[in-house]
């Protein structure tokens, strides 16, 4: 091809403002699972707008669907559309339905993080993030939440709710009664039915068990005075960690305790916030003194 003919071609394009979509559609198609669990879908969403003691407070959903089956598996809406929150509701999620296979996302800061990724290693799932720009390959997640603001977001008077966790127990509500309960098009039944098809497919967690899953893992150097810090958060440590980075391990929801834990991924020790009331009633031991010892 010519130097002249490009140029056509260069200005046929500038001058139509096509995209490159479509000079070059993508290869897009529908595809669906065949068992429930072989991969959920994950998005965020914004919710209504609440008056809470007078200040006006924006909501997110942040919810999880089966690929299979189109059940909802949780959704729940937060103040804040942090990892943190997504990690509840996938750990909500996996304490009702058990572990999906694989986890379909976008490539938002809440869904590409390192702490996800060391939830679905431990847990055996396979993490799958969308190419950029492309929320189509999210369909069934998305058009559920446009199912949800058109057959009951909507309709909401969102000036009767006083609280996230009254909106919260709604939605679930509206959730059991009629989206995972209604004959879905797709499947010809309702996602309930069709993800109970597939039960003895399903893996499941004791629910005290699901917790060590989803510990965040950092590191620390151990301060001088035996303690270390996580967030805003001060903890006491063993005093022969002094100086060592170490391998800790905590739940963001539940910061009274964190974990040691060794490069085996043995657990060493738990620690615990720090109480300077307490430690001022500790009598120190005096340092042993060397200097009349003679070498003989």
């Amino acid at each position: 091809m010519d130097e002249k003919t490009l140029r056509e071609i260069a200005l046929y394009i500038r001058d139509n403002d096509l995209k490159p979509s479509q000079l070059m559609p993508e290869d897009r198609r529908a595809f669906e699972m065949a068992f429930a669990n072989d991969c959920w879908q994950a998005d965020s969403s914004h919710g209504p707008i609440l008056t809470i003691n007078g200040i006006k407070k924006k909501t997110y959903l942040i919810a999880f669907i089966d690929d299979a089956s189109r059940l909802l598996v949780h959704g729940e809406f937060y103040f804040n559309n942090t990892a943190t929150n997504m990690q509840d509701a996938f750990k909500k999620a996996i304490a009702k339905y058990g572990v999906p296979k694989r986890l379909f996302v976008d490539n938002g800061s809440s869904y590409r993080n390192e702490q996800l990724g060391y939830i679905c290693a431990s847990l055996g799932i396979t993490l799958i993030h969308s190419k950029p720009y492309t929320p189509q390959s999210k369909g069934k997640i998305e058009r559920s939440f446009r199912t949800i603001k058109d057959g009951w977001i909507n309709g909401l008077d969102w000036r009767t709710y006083q609280s996230l966790d009254k909106l919260n127990e709604d939605y679930w509500s509206y959730l059991n009664k009629y989206y995972n309960n209604a004959v879905h098009s797709s499947i010809s039944t309702t996602p309930r039915d069709r993800y109970l098809k597939d039960y003895e497919h399903i893996k499941h967690i004791p629910y005290e068990l699901l917790n060590q899953h989803f510990l965040h893992r950092i590191e620390r150097r151990v301060y001088s005075d035996a303690t270390v810090v996580i967030g805003q958060q001060i903890y006491e440590v063993p005093m022969q960690y002094i100086g060592k980075r170490i391998k800790l391990r905590y739940l963001p929801s539940q910061l009274d305790e964190a974990y040691i834990f060794s490069d085996d991924h043995t657990l060493l020790e738990t620690i615990h916030l720090m109480n300077k009331v307490d430690n001022a009633k500790i009598k120190r031991k005096k340092r042993m003194d060397f200097s009349d010892i003679s070498e003989e």
